[in-house]
């Protein structure tokens, strides 16, 4: 039998949205979360991309996967069996009020996909809460086609436009986990905005970090000038 947790909360991170210093932050303080909130945010990994690989029809297609280097032979089907493993332990040991899971990948699922995701996450908390920041769409779109560059992915001409639609993919989760998503906007042009102070905030979290605007940034931003000189390497 497994415990289970009061409420567990699905930060699935829309891109862009300054999901990397959230995750950096809840794992650097995640000894303080258990302490002082009875909240799991489980795992060895900063990122829960493992989770999407649970779940994945071929895992072994995943690029986290792709980059796991495995010990002794081991095998895809193996280390995921062990990494769920970790999961429910930890669960079991601490016996928390609230799990917090977070990651940009689960956006990548499919719908049966998420459906047995959202099957074996009932299974170890009462209350599932569908979370994630909305960017403005335009502002989204050039930070993302810069990012495919930054990453060497755009090798040639990069036509700007609107690249993906977070209506989709936000009605993907709440049809297959049968329930609303609670979304906040990300206004990265804000003085004095911050994805982590946000997010504490609205999930009586607000004691977590101390100097808050050490977790401001993990990524470091790069203006259009520099992407399309790095965009000319690239096709160098």
């Amino acid at each position: 039998m497994n415990y289970k947790a009061h409420q567990l909360i699905l930060h699935f991170g829309l891109a862009k949205t300054g999901t990397s210093a959230l995750q950096h932050a809840l794992f650097d303080q995640r000894k303080e979360l258990l302490k002082n909130h009875d909240t799991l945010y489980p795992g060895k990994y900063e990122n829960h991309f493992f989770f999407q690989a649970m779940f994945a029809q071929q895992p072994e297609k995943l690029y986290q996967i792709q980059t796991l280097k495995r010990k002794g032979g081991e095998t895809v089907a193996g280390f995921l069996a062990k990494y769920r493993q970790s999961v429910l332990n930890e669960i079991n040991e601490f016996k928390p009020r609230q799990i917090i899971i977070s990651s940009e990948y689960f956006s990548g699922m499919s719908v049966d996909e998420l459906k047995a995701f959202s099957s074996f996450l009932e299974s170890i908390a009462t209350e599932i809460v569908l979370f994630a920041y909305v960017r403005d769409p335009w502002s989204f779109s050039i930070s993302y086609i810069q990012e495919m560059i930054r990453a060497g992915y755009i090798k040639k001409e990069a036509t700007f436009g609107y690249v993906k639609s977070n209506v989709e993919i936000i009605a993907k989760f709440e049809g297959a986990f049968g329930r609303r998503a609670t979304i906040l906007p990300y206004d990265q042009r804000t003085d004095g905005y911050n994805v982590v102070k946000t997010f504490c905030e609205k999930f009586g979290l607000s004691s977590l970090v101390t100097d808050i605007n050490k977790y401001k940034e993990v990524n470091n931003s790069m203006r259009s000038e520099a992407a399309c000189v790095m965009l000319q390497l690239n096709q160098l």
